[in-house]
């Protein structure tokens, strides 16, 4: 009885051994793709250069709250879902101004559809993501904006410190999916 014990004790380490190894693998594997994607998303923040054109949102707490839950659902469902993924970042690469990633994301009926349960629309949902971008710049910049709306969401976001450490959460939790475009500086 005790050589069976033995074998069978000896052969269920072997298997998560096995395991351990593979789930390893699986890890570097991730970790190698992220940082790979990391590098290749180098491009500039963002900076509107067309101001006449652009207005922001009005920063609010509940704005930016369901802004991190729409956020973090397009992230679950860019890992779950490779090809909307692929096309999302596909149409990032080419758009020309910002503003026109919304003609993007309006293409993805999952990602409309996530979006929506957040009331937002891609084209606000791109607003707010650029809103949010500039003011914590300008908060970082001791610069209050140019006019009444930015400089009420440069104090917005000065007086929540934890937006600019939120902002940094979701492009860590982003993982090897960023879905922004990369270089587009024109709104």
């Amino acid at each position: 009885m005790e050589t069976h014990q033995k074998a069978i004790a000896g052969a269920f380490a072997l298997v998560l051994g096995v395991a351990a190894s593979a789930h390893s693998q699986t890890l570097v594997d991730a970790a190698k793709l992220a940082e790979e994607q990391r590098k290749s998303q180098t491009g500039p923040s963002l900076h509107i250069t067309t101001e006449s054109d652009f207005r922001e949102a009005r920063l609010t707490d509940d704005l930016v709250r369901r802004f991190a839950g729409a956020r973090s659902t397009l992230t679950g469902l860019y890992a779950r879902d490779q090809a909307v993924y692929e096309a999302v970042r596909a149409g990032a690469r080419s758009v020309k101004r910002f503003r026109d990633f919304a003609g993007v994301l309006e293409q993805q009926p999952k990602v409309v559809e996530s979006l929506k349960i957040f009331d937002f629309d891609p084209a606000g949902f791109v607003l707010t993501e650029a809103t949010i971008r500039r003011s914590i710049g300008r908060a970082f910049e001791e610069d209050w904006g140019s006019n009444s709306r930015e400089r009420e969401n440069t104090s917005y976001a000065r007086s929540r410190g934890r937006l600019a450490r939120d902002y940094d959460n979701w492009h860590r939790q982003d993982g090897a999916h960023w879905f922004w475009p990369d270089s587009v500086a024109y709104w």
